[in-house]
């Protein structure tokens, strides 16, 4: 297979399977919240409650992003977890810069 075939493929996969114009997208936070439910306050916790902040980020909802990605800073406190707070620290931050832009064009 042609090498630059292979590379086109390759980016209308990632495209189609990530991001906004994901098929999978609502299933993808369905998924995450399904796991939240079932997952004891650890770490991976952390780590899944930032996944749907972003997964949410990604379906232009700012307002669940936020709240996902507080509950991640606040566990992480809870947890002494460093990484987890600075992943949180960031989602936050970035969800209220692109709230901000979405209300102010």
């Amino acid at each position: 297979m042609n090498p630059n075939l292979r590379v086109l493929y390759f980016s209308l996969f990632i495209l189609f399977f990530s991001g906004p114009f994901s098929i999978f997208s609502n299933g993808s936070i369905d998924s995450l919240k399904g796991l939240l439910r079932v997952q004891k306050n650890d770490s991976i916790k952390v780590k899944l409650l930032n996944e749907l902040s972003d997964s949410c980020r990604m379906q232009y909802d700012y307002e669940s992003a936020l709240k996902y990605a507080k509950e991640a800073e606040s566990l992480s406190n809870t947890l002494n977890y460093k990484e987890g707070l600075s992943n949180s620290y960031f989602r936050v931050g970035r969800h209220i810069a692109h709230y901000i832009k979405m209300k102010n064009p």
